[in-house]
């Protein structure tokens, strides 16, 4: 059986927001990915394409897809997951956003 790499992408207002309702994802008990406060080189940035460092932008060239890239948090999801896993992810993401985030 193979095994779908569907995940819910989460781009809080900035780096400090990000970091907070990461940690919170994860005390919760969810299985996330977030770049976290200390970064160290990624592949999916091209500034940081470790082999081809001296064919790729420079550091911020890309300032709009650095910022998100940072900011992101990936929630991954289970292609055999339940209505009552689901609910339950669901219950959990927004418990956690509702202790950070404001409805506009």
């Amino acid at each position: 059986a193979g095994v779908v790499g569907y995940c819910l992408g989460l781009f809080p207002a900035n780096r400090k927001l990000s970091v907070a309702i990461a940690a919170d994802l994860r005390a919760a008990g969810l299985g996330i990915w977030a770049r976290g406060p200390n970064p160290g080189p990624d592949w999916h940035l091209a500034s940081e394409m470790l082999p081809l460092r001296e064919h790729t932008p420079a550091k911020n060239e890309c300032p709009v897809a650095d910022d998100l890239f940072n900011r992101a948090i990936l929630i991954g999801m289970n292609q055999w997951w339940t209505a009552g896993d689901c609910r339950r992810v669901v219950a959990t993401i927004n418990q956690v956003l509702a202790q950070h985030c404001t409805p506009t």
